[in-house]
């Protein structure tokens, strides 16, 4: 009878345990909304998910310039902060690591003066933050005095110099913090450093690029930072990519830069699989943001199916994002796969007419989703007010579809989408919109066309590329 009840109490202790998560909590000041409030939007990112549209999103408004957030995490989360639209975090960092039962709360004296060194930070958790600020201090001054030119050898030199002092920081902390944590913003903060400087690399033509690529990164081991199966999924990976394409060719621009990854994703999982393939969790989770990518990209083109048949030819069922990846391809195969019917959209233009999917029967239709100060946007919208002259208006419809505030929309027409374009918007409700969520992208600029009788065809070739192969695509339905 007596070992009944203990275990009876023992299951209780599990129970209760279990199933009790601890509240997190992000509190705040901001003086000058103490008259007059404003909005708070505190934005969590899911470590277990790479889609950006898995984020969730809290918002408050300020009353007497206090504003408060409690939530529930289950494992150290990615956070951002923003009032009224600007991340107050920026300059010095964008986001800040919270774990489960972390109770911070944020005294932001000025929205004039942000940025996470402007920011007084108290509370448990509160040690993350410190650890960040006493990274972001050093490396102030060094890219104060960075100059707007850098030689391929300088560019080298100061982000070796960043990433040393990241790495002082770190050894010589002594704030009170997981080992977990710490990695996650060493990685955090060596991601942010090495992110732009080897973009531009990937571009530089000159024959030193593979030198100073190999006595920088590769002979220092800098990437080991990043290639931690523990910290991998806490941060983009723009990194990682640029990484495998430098280390793979003698000369990197010759295979038409950056672009190589996009032009030719196949042969890039390839190189994938090839230089991290005694490193599993790096391998699934690098092909599966590719993957993710490429489906959000391409919807169910031949390259995303090809591509997603590969990433389950050599990634594990079990792996964490493996249920993602199938997710979205099985999505797209269903509703975004050429042939299906297309979203029955109803977007008003800047009259308060609303159009309609069925008023364009008998046409092709050419959607055009951008945003303001997208600079890919701008760019294709040079090579679509040349190509919209190339067809028959009576059978094919240029759409513009935007997804900001109606003031900046009106404001981007010409800029950021073609002038001649029809031009529609998503009415302020930008990533929620039903037509939004149903395509199912994060990224711009998209291009999805449809046929005439109102069915989903794809998304065309690039026209800012393929000028010609956009015109044939058209012109051939």
């Amino acid at each position: 009878m007596k070992s009944h009840i203990i275990f009876i109490i023992f299951l209780n202790l599990v129970a209760i345990t279990g199933f009790t998560q601890k509240l997190t909590k992000v509190s705040g000041y901001i003086p000058e909304s103490k008259d007059s409030s404003i909005l708070v939007q505190l934005i969590i990112n899911d470590p277990k998910v790479i889609k950006i549209d898995s984020q969730t999103l809290l918002e408050a408004k300020t009353e007497q310039g206090l504003f408060s957030f409690d939530f529930v995490i289950n494992s150290p989360s990615m956070i951002v902060v923003k009032a009224n639209g600007r991340n107050i975090l920026f300059p010095g960092v964008y986001n800040l690591l919270i774990e489960p039962g972390d109770s911070l709360n944020l005294n932001i004296s000025s929205l004039k003066k942000l940025g996470l060194l402007n920011i007084e930070v108290t509370g448990d958790g509160k040690e993350k933050i410190d650890f960040l600020k006493e990274i972001i201090k050093p490396l102030v001054p060094i890219y104060k005095t960075d100059p707007h030119y850098q030689s391929l050898q300088f560019r080298f030199e100061t982000t070796d110099r960043k990433l040393n002092c990241i790495d002082s920081v770190y050894r010589s902390f002594k704030g009170k913090i997981s080992q977990h944590a710490k990695d996650i913003l060493r990685a955090y903060q060596y991601h942010y450093t090495l992110d732009i400087p080897l973009l531009g690399i990937t571009r530089n033509k000159s024959d030193s690029v593979r030198y100073f690529f190999d006595k920088y990164i590769i002979l220092k081991k800098r990437m080991n930072v990043l290639l931690n199966p523990q910290v991998i999924n806490y941060f983009p990976s723009h990194v990682l990519y640029n990484y495998v394409y430098l280390a793979s060719f003698i000369n990197p621009a010759q295979q038409t830069g950056i672009n190589f990854i996009k032009n030719s994703p196949i042969d890039f999982a390839h190189l994938i699989i090839k230089n991290f393939d005694k490193n599993s969790a790096i391998k699934e989770y690098v092909l599966a943001d590719l993957t993710l990518s490429n489906l959000a990209r391409n919807m169910l083109n031949d390259n995303a199916k090809d591509l997603y048949n590969l990433y389950v030819e050599n990634v594990s069922t079990q792996s964490v994002f493996f249920q993602e990846v199938q997710n979205l391809y099985n999505y797209n195969a269903s509703n975004l796969s050429p042939g299906s019917p297309f979203f029955k959209f109803e977007l008003p233009d800047s009259s308060g007419r609303v159009h309609k999917l069925n008023d364009y029967k008998g046409k092709v239709i050419v959607l055009d989703f951008w945003f303001y100060g997208c600079v890919g946007c701008a760019q294709i919208t040079k090579a679509l007010d040349l190509l919209e002259t190339r067809f028959d208006r009576n059978k094919v419809e240029f759409i513009s579809v935007n997804i900001d505030t109606r003031k900046t929309w009106l404001a981007g027409i010409g800029k950021f989408t073609s002038l001649n374009s029809t031009h529609l918007y998503t009415d302020e409700q930008r990533g929620t919109h039903p037509l939004i969520k149903y395509l199912n992208f994060t990224t711009y600029p998209k291009l999805v066309v449809i046929d005439q009788n109102g069915k989903m065809v794809g998304s065309p070739p690039d026209p800012r590329s393929k000028a010609e192969e956009f015109v044939r695509f058209i012109n051939s339905l």
